[in-house]
């Protein structure tokens, strides 16, 4: 069953449109389900370029498994798109607020991506075993010294229905 149109104050998206490969007309149905004049469409995406991570001495296989990784997303751009996907589907007052996450804890990190990141990006030979293991070697090291960094943007939109 479809969902009646003009029938909610607040619609709300997090982290799903990277997955979709048509992120425009999912922000098109939520303009539709929401209220003309009150309703608020929110939505929170990264943006998969944006990841950093510090690992001074495999600048290149960072650069290259991040890349591949962000490469890999159904929409590892999302993040950028959404002040363009929202005007489109007709939403005013579109505000952006980019939130850069600082990550100090390596376990988390590789938990939510990193090691999914390391296993394509050899699976593609993007990067060898050998150097996916000698960069991950540096990171656990970085973070036993609690040296490790990451950080990685969420963009905040939010949009009214006219």
């Amino acid at each position: 069953d479809r969902i009646p149109s003009n029938s909610f104050d607040i619609c709300r998206s997090d982290r799903s449109l990277q997955h979709m490969p048509d992120p425009q007309a999912a922000v098109e149905e939520m303009v539709r389900i929401s209220k003309p004049g009150i309703g608020r469409i929110v939505i929170s995406e990264p943006d998969w370029e944006t990841l950093v991570l510090d690992s001074p001495s495999h600048t290149r296989v960072t650069r290259k498994i991040v890349n591949h990784f962000t490469d890999t997303r159904v929409n590892g751009w999302m993040g950028r798109q959404l002040s363009r996907i929202m005007k489109t589907a007709g939403l005013v007052d579109v505000t952006i607020l980019p939130m850069t996450c600082p990550v100090t804890e390596l376990g988390f990190v590789r938990g939510a991506y990193l090691d999914k990141a390391r296993k394509i990006a050899v699976e593609a030979s993007v990067v060898t075993d050998q150097e996916a293991s000698d960069w991950m070697e540096e990171l656990v090291a970085l973070n036993k010294n609690d040296q490790f960094f990451s950080t990685l943007t969420i963009y905040i939109a939010r949009g009214n229905k006219r």
